[in-house]
C-alpha cells in the first residue's frame, strides 16, 4: 500500500470517518472537530488508544502533564524540572505517575471527545487533572482567544503541585493535524502544536511556578498496531528577538513509504512549516549521552540534544507493555524550513523520547 501523503496542508474535514465509513487520510492545518474512529467497528474500539499531553516551558521550569487511555489500563503523569539558565546550577526533577485498570467500577479517566471539545479528567485517590477546551480563553473581558484550561492538584514527592494553567490558541494559528494509516485500514489521528502562548500559576509547596510560558500540545487517538515504536522530539521556546517557536519531530510511527514522518514541523509565532523526515542517532546511554537528530536528506534539521536527566518507565500489566525513556535537556543546532525560517538553537530546552509499546 502506498501511504505517501501530500506535502501541503489542507483544510480539515468535519470528521475523520465519513458517512460511508471512508477514512479521510491527510494532513490538515486545523484540528478535526470529530476525530473518533470507533465507527470502524468492534475490533477498532478494542485497539483504540488515546492520550492528551501538554508541556510548558518557563524561564526556569519545565512542566509536563499527560493522561492516556491504553485500552485495558489508564495512565497519567505529571513532572516538573527546574532548569536554571546557568548551566552550572543544580537541576531538579520530580514526578509522579499513576496507573489504573479501566475495568474498575469507578474508572479514573475520562477523555475529551477531541482536542477542541470537552474535558479530559483524571480523578483517583488525591490525584486530579482536568484539561478543558474553552472558546473564550482566560476571560471574555480580557481576551477572545480560545484555548485550554488546565486545573491540577497532584502529589509530587512529599508535597503537592496545585494551580491552573491557560494555554491560548490564537485564531490565526496553524496546527499539524494528521490522519495516517499506521497499517492498512487502521487510522490514527494526531493534533500537534508547539510554541503556543501560555500563563502558568502553580504552587509546589512554598515554591511558586508562575509566569508566561510557551507550550506544546499533543492530542492523539489511533487504532494502533499491536507493537508500536517511535522516536520523538518536542520543544517550545522564545527566540532571541522574543518570537514564539516550537518543534515537533518523530520517526517510525507516522512514516510514509520513504521513511519521512508526516508530523514533522516547526512553528514561529503561530505559523507552521512542515519538515521532512529525520533520523535519530540514539546513544548507548540515552539518559546521559548526546543524541543526534538529522534530516534523512538535505540540511533542514541538524540538532544535537544534551540530556540533563530523564524520565523513564516500564509498565507491564499483562497485555500492555510500555517501555520508554524521555530525556529532558537542551538542543543546539539549526532548523532550515523550506520557504520558512532559518532558526539557530543554542541551549533550547526540550525533550526527546525512545518508546516501545505492546498493546
Amino acid at each position: 500500500m502506498n501511504t505517501t501523503l501530500p506535502s501541503d496542508l489542507s483544510s480539515p474535514p468535519t470528521a475523520t470517518i465519513g458517512a460511508n465509513r471512508e477514512i479521510h487520510f491527510g494532513r490538515f492545518d486545523q484540528p478535526i472537530a470529530k476525530p473518533a474512529i470507533a465507527a470502524l467497528g468492534r475490533q477498532c474500539r478494542a485497539r483504540t488508544k488515546r492520550w492528551q499531553y501538554t508541556s510548558l516551558t518557563l524561564a526556569e521550569h519545565f512542566v509536563a502533564i499527560a493522561v492516556a487511555d491504553l485500552g485495558y489500563a489508564a495512565h497519567a503523569f505529571v513532572y516538573v524540572v527546574r532548569h536554571p539558565q546557568d548551566p552550572g546550577s543544580p537541576q531538579r526533577a520530580i514526578e509522579h505517575a499513576s496507573l489504573t485498570l479501566t475495568q474498575s467500577l469507578r474508572p479514573a479517566l475520562h477523555m475529551a471527545e477531541s482536542s477542541i471539545a470537552g474535558t479530559s479528567t483524571w480523578r483517583r485517590r488525591g490525584e486530579h487533572i482536568a484539561i478543558t477546551w474553552r472558546t473564550h480563553g482566560r476571560s471574555v473581558a480580557v481576551t477572545a482567544v480560545p484555548g485550554w484550561h488546565l486545573d491540577l492538584d497532584w502529589p509530587l514527592g512529599t508535597q503537592r503541585l496545585r494551580g491552573q494553567i491557560v494555554v491560548d490558541r490564537p485564531v490565526a494559528s496553524r496546527c499539524l493535524a494528521l490522519v495516517h494509516p499506521v497499517a492498512p485500514n487502521q487510522p490514527a489521528y494526531t493534533h500537534k502544536e508547539a510554541g503556543l502562548p501560555a500563563v502558568v500559576d502553580l504552587r509546589f509547596g512554598d515554591e511558586a511556578i508562575v509566569g508566561p510560558a510557551v507550550a506544546t500540545i499533543d492530542w492523539t487517538v489511533g487504532w494502533m498496531s499491536r507493537e508500536t515504536r517511535w522516536k520523538w522530539t518536542s520543544a517550545a521556546w522564545l527566540t532571541p528577538d522574543g518570537r514564539r517557536a516550537g518543534l515537533n519531530l518523530s520517526a517510525q510511527v507516522y512514516d510514509d513509504d520513504a521513511g519521512h514522518s508526516r508530523e514533522n514541523a516547526v512553528w514561529l509565532d503561530g505559523q507552521l512549516w512542515p519538515l521532512r523526515g529525520v533520523r535519530y542517532d540514539v546513544p548507548a546511554n540515552p539518559a546521559s549521552e548526546p543524541w543526534r537528530i538529522r534530516s534523512l536528506g538535505g540540511d533542514e534539521v541538524d540538532l544535537t540534544f544534551h540530556p540533563r536527566g530523564a524520565r523513564s518507565e516500564r509498565l507491564n500489566v499483562g497485555l500492555i507493555v510500555s517501555e520508554f525513556v524521555q530525556p529532558y535537556g537542551s538542543f543546539t543546532g539549526r532548523i532550515r524550513a523550506p520557504n520558512g525560517p532559518d532558526l539557530s538553537l543554542d541551549g533550547v530546552f526540550g525533550v526527546v523520547e525512545d518508546h516501545l509499546s505492546r498493546w
